[in-house]
């Protein structure tokens, strides 16, 4: 295969799909090295090397087109490109300072980074039998585990953030954002799995893993307190972003799934996305109770409250589908019941082949 082909309706330059294993041993490499000297100029190259690596990986993927909505997988290559430029801008800040910022100009470009993943994932997500306008259902489906996954950061992390007063409040505030950021773009990864979870698709498996790592490195930044351990958090934001790059490649190079239907059966998935989610917070306050900690009541009533007012809204659609469906049902065996009666078949129809060729015979001569 020639390194690049031409598109001969466009005139332009395509760039062939990279097979999926080469990506995940320069990606393992980079990582490799990255581990073994985490800082300095090697760890410092390394780690940018892996960011910007992947969104030129992705960009040009999206330039070679590909099936369905070019412009989703655009925004995603777009959210790689603000989030490597956001840490170039960050490391360029520390090297000319010497000092690692709290906040800095790299932060609204990390922020925007999620919105563009974020409008990335919608797009590839289809609405419900090809409905037009807002969908309830979907928007339902993607609170419930927001709900969820916040509640538990909220218990983890994000409650003590806010409250330590050794930062400065701006700080602690945009601290704060990106988890929550995380959680509303795993979420809807989560919903366009639910929905397309009978294609086995890699470009969708390869984009949920990447999220999950992103979402994995920035609630650790959180929680991370030993000094060893931040050489793995980046670890985990090069991973992830060699993942989703991986994902555009996969896309590209598989097709991916028909965007814009639903998949049969994904009905029993939103169903239980909507109703085991109650269980959470009796089990975070059984928990709280056994290890003698007393978890925050307001956070965990808000919880429950949302979590049963959208299980109420999502159950009482699910019987008005039911009900709708059942009456076209009768609808069409009412229609059925009035057609007239079928004429009985001639004799003549049933009989014998042979007989009926000896009949043609008899009546010619």
């Amino acid at each position: 295969m020639s390194p690049a082909d031409v598109d001969g309706r466009e005139g332009r330059l395509v760039i062939p799909a990279p097979p999926l294993w080469t990506v995940a041993v320069v990606g393992a490499a980079v990582l490799v090295v990255h581990l073994i000297w985490p800082a300095g100029p090697t760890g410092d190259a390394t780690y940018l090397g892996a960011l910007i690596g992947a969104s030129v990986l992705a960009w040009l993927m999206v330039a070679g087109g590909g099936p369905g909505d070019r412009r989703a997988w655009a925004m995603v290559a777009v959210g790689l490109s603000l989030s490597a430029t956001a840490d170039l801008v960050w490391y360029v800040d520390y090297w000319l300072t010497g000092v690692e910022p709290d906040i800095s100009l790299a932060d609204p470009l990390w922020l925007v980074s999620y919105v563009a993943l974020g409008i990335g994932l919608m797009r590839l997500t289809p609405k419900r039998d090809g409905a037009r306008g807002v969908d309830v259902d979907a928007i339902i489906d993607s609170l419930v585990p927001a709900v969820l996954v916040l509640v538990a950061l909220w218990e983890l992390a994000i409650a003590d953030l806010i409250s330590d007063e050794a930062s400065s409040p701006l700080a602690r505030t945009v601290w704060a954002t990106y988890p929550i950021l995380d959680v509303v773009v795993l979420t809807l990864a989560v919903r366009l799995a639910i929905h397309h979870h009978r294609t086995r698709s890699r470009a969708l498996t390869l984009f949920g893993l990447g999220v999950a790592a992103w979402l994995a490195a920035d609630v650790g930044y959180l929680l991370a307190t030993a000094e060893g351990l931040f050489r793995w958090l980046d670890a985990g934001w090069m991973v992830a972003s060699v993942l989703l790059a991986a994902a555009i490649v996969a896309h590209r190079r598989d097709g991916g799934p028909a965007l814009g239907e639903d998949v049969a059966g994904a009905h029993r998935g939103r169903m239980w996305l909507v109703m085991v989610p109650l269980l959470v917070p009796p089990v975070i306050e059984v928990r709280g109770f056994l290890d003698g900690t007393d978890a925050n009541p307001v956070a965990l009533g808000a919880a429950t409250v949302a979590l049963v007012v959208l299980a109420s809204i999502r159950g009482h659609r699910l019987l008005r589908a039911a009900e709708r469906a059942r009456a076209t049902l009768q609808v069409g065996e009412a229609h059925f019941r009035a057609l007239p009666p079928t004429p009985p078949t001639p004799s003549w129809c049933s009989t014998p082949r042979g007989a009926s060729s000896s009949r043609r015979a008899t009546s010619s001569a």
